[in-house]
């Protein structure tokens, strides 16, 4: 964290991941590359953040899309995010296995949790994911 130093009741890492959580979403994406055992990290992060709060990774390329897909996932976005990841990874030799990595990454993730954005329409506003008609 950058920003001005913590004071007061934050002292430990526990402490300022419960701060976190009273005013926003956080989530810990584990990358379990098999150079260590992930059992204990995975442990630690489940008092600080919550069990359905850590989205475990097993291929470090795909860490952009399970991010996005976290969000989706919370934001209760997660189809049409599906429909975009498969239409971006169409063509590709692993695209299967590359949706596959990411959805089973994120299939644990609450949705509309307390601190989800609303959703909104109206002048000014647009999707972020925008779907295809045909």
């Amino acid at each position: 964290m950058f920003g001005k130093p913590v004071t007061g009741e934050l002292r430990a890492t526990r402490d300022l991941a419960k701060q976190l959580l009273r005013r926003m979403n956080a989530w810990a994406v584990l990358c379990e590359t098999g150079t260590y055992d992930p059992a204990p990290i995975r442990a630690w992060w489940e008092t600080a953040l919550g069990a359905d709060r850590i989205v475990p990774l097993n291929d470090h390329r795909r860490v952009v899309d399970v991010v996005l897909a976290t969000i989706a996932a919370h934001t209760g976005q997660l189809d049409k995010f599906a429909l975009d990841l498969r239409s971006r990874q169409a063509g590709s030799l692993y695209a299967n296995q590359n949706v596959r990595t990411v959805m089973a990454s994120v299939a644990h993730v609450g949705t509309r949790g307390p601190r989800a954005p609303k959703q909104i329409a109206g002048p000014g506003t647009r999707p972020l994911l925008i779907t295809k008609k045909d």
